[in-house]
This record gives structure tokens, C-alpha cells and sequence, in this order.
């Protein structure tokens, strides 16, 4: 039942990061009137339209760090850990 605790964790803070992100960078336009062909770059005209698609990668690091542990490999929960805060911190920056 808690074999997954930590990938739960993380991917519950990648998504609020993601959720928050998106739909901050989403109002950014409509602030600003959200002029066709404004000044806006091209991750924000990205992220405004196809924000959804980065959900894929907290999936894609679930999808990793279960894999990783299931193979039995040296040191799954600190691959789990770092790799999550490191996925995190990405789309915080992002």
C-alpha cells in the first residue's frame, strides 16, 4: 500500500507547481489585453495554449522512478528523492 509513498509526494508538488505555472503564465496575456501577435515569447505563447502537455513530465518521472525501483537497482528511494526535487525545481523554473 505505501510502496509509492515518495513518488505520491513529489508528484503531487509537481503537479501544484505545474497547475500554479500554467495558469499564471496563462493570464499574463489577458492581463495585458492579449493583443494577437503581441510581444509575448514563445514559451509563454506555448505554455498559454499547450500548457497541458507539461504534465508529461512529472508522468514520464513516475513512470522512471517505479521502473527504477521494480529493477532493483542500488539506492531507489534517494534516486526518487533527488530526481523528484530536481523534476520540481525544473518546472519551477520553467
Amino acid at each position: 500500500m505505501r510502496e509509492h509513498t515518495t513518488q505520491v509526494f513529489f508528484i503531487a508538488i509537481q503537479a501544484v507547481v505545474t497547475v500554479c505555472g500554467v495558469l499564471a503564465v496563462s493570464t499574463m496575456p489577458k492581463v495585458a489585453g492579449y493583443p494577437e501577435d503581441s510581444g509575448f515569447s514563445l514559451e509563454i505563447r506555448y505554455v498559454r495554449h499547450s500548457g497541458f502537455l507539461v504534465f508529461f513530465i512529472p508522468g514520464v518521472w513516475v513512470w522512471l522512478t517505479i521502473w527504477y525501483e521494480n529493477e532493483g537497482w542500488n539506492y531507489p528511494a534517494a534516486f526518487s528523492i533527488l530526481s523528484g526535487a530536481a523534476v520540481a525545481a525544473g518546472l519551477l523554473l520553467y
